[in-house]
């Protein structure tokens, strides 16, 4: 019979011991992890524009439309704190972020026309573009305040949001201005920006009038999961739009019908998830050509205070409670500013909640 030091037993025992707790608790965080439950931002006028998840490390981060500052907290952690502070690098704005393989940043500088990449582990400016789209009539830190001001605006630029390929290659929308931009990077970490695409001529037809729903155009963007094709909404029109990346070929979607007010978009397999700044999610089923979609079910219920953008976070949305109706002067946020945490089910079931989780202040009024 083989004999065991008592040392390398008790080692042993010790070593299953950890790895049993470890996964028994492993299991329970991914389930807290899909709890439905909020995150809180500091200050009163936070306005949190986009949002977006590192796995690897657990990272939330959201970016603000009034002032610029990112965001960043630990997920299953309620408090975020600022991580980029507001203004720096010319980031007077930050409206969608997203998050790389490579831990790379990358920010849509709203009305500053800006494009800007960081490391998002400690904060270093990685790169920073300027679109060169330069304002007509007004300046370019008046565009987003114009539009919410309800002038009639030329020749803006408003960099709102971005996707990034499998390849590595990110794509920003302009919700002014009829382009499409491209960032690629090289193997020394060197980025290119690139004007991808003029959408003149094509089907996707920008429009400009009164109010912010009017002038707001392109707007949510992802990508297919094989990098063919991408995924954008017009807000203005509540029309989707298909982009082949091969050729620039431009198809609306057909829906059936209108998603008005579209916003940010997360693309789940064939699952399209539209957040809508009328305080609600569509859940939309797409066909294997992206060409065509049905209306699965809408999800409507008073914690939703305006959001504008989400992130997959294993099986739940983390939305933004953007409140950005309320940057007009007289107008009162309700504090604290909140991104939430929403089961996927609970989305796809489409009914409002039935109880009061004492999450935010609920509503009996929009």
């Amino acid at each position: 019979m083989t004999r065991f030091p008592l040392a390398r037993l008790l080692l042993a025992l010790f070593t299953i011991l950890i790895f049993l707790l470890s996964s028994s608790t492993g299991i329970a965080l991914a389930q807290e992890k899909c709890e439905l439950s909020r995150y809180v931002l500091p200050g009163n006028r936070s306005f949190p524009e986009g949002v977006t998840y590192q796995p690897e490390t657990g990272y939330v981060f959201a970016s603000s439309v009034v002032d610029g500052t990112i965001f960043r907290g630990q997920l299953g952690k309620e408090e975020l704190e600022s991580f980029l502070p507001a203004g720096s690098d010319g980031r007077r704005r930050a409206q969608g972020i997203k998050i790389d393989a490579q831990k790379r940043l990358f920010v849509s500088g709203s009305s500053t026309g800006l494009i800007l990449v960081y490391d998002s582990t400690n904060g270093e400016l990685l790169a920073k573009f300027d679109t060169g789209i330069e304002p007509g009539v007004v300046t370019r830190t008046e565009c987003l305040d114009g539009a919410f001001l309800d002038l009639n605006i030329k020749d803006c630029s408003i960099i709102n949001d971005v996707t990034i390929l499998p390849s590595g290659d990110a794509y920003f929308t302009d919700s002014f201005s009829p382009y499409l931009f491209r960032v690629t990077s090289d193997s020394q970490g060197k980025f290119t920006l690139e004007r991808f695409m003029d959408f003149t001529g094509t089907s996707l037809v920008y429009g400009k009038g009164q109010g912010i729903t009017a002038n707001i155009n392109l707007n949510g963007i992802v990508s297919t999961p094989d990098g063919a094709y991408l995924i954008v909404a017009q807000t203005n029109t509540g029309k989707l739009f298909r982009i082949a990346l091969a050729d620039k070929t431009v198809t609306e979607i057909n829906l059936g019908g209108e998603l008005v007010s579209g916003d940010g978009l997360v693309l789940n397999g064939q699952t399209l998830y539209v957040v809508r700044n009328n305080h609600d999610i569509a859940t939309l089923h797409l066909a294997p050509d992206w060409s065509s979609g049905q209306l699965v079910s809408i999800f409507d219920d008073p914690i939703l205070n305006t959001p504008t953008t989400m992130a997959l976070v294993e099986d739940c949305l983390l939305v933004t409670n953007s409140q950005f109706e309320k940057q007009v002067p007289g107008a009162t946020p309700e504090l604290p500013f909140t991104l939430l945490s929403i089961p996927i089910e609970v989305v796809e079931n489409g009914a409002g909640l039935d109880r009061d989780l004492n999450l935010v202040s609920r509503r009996t009024e929009r």
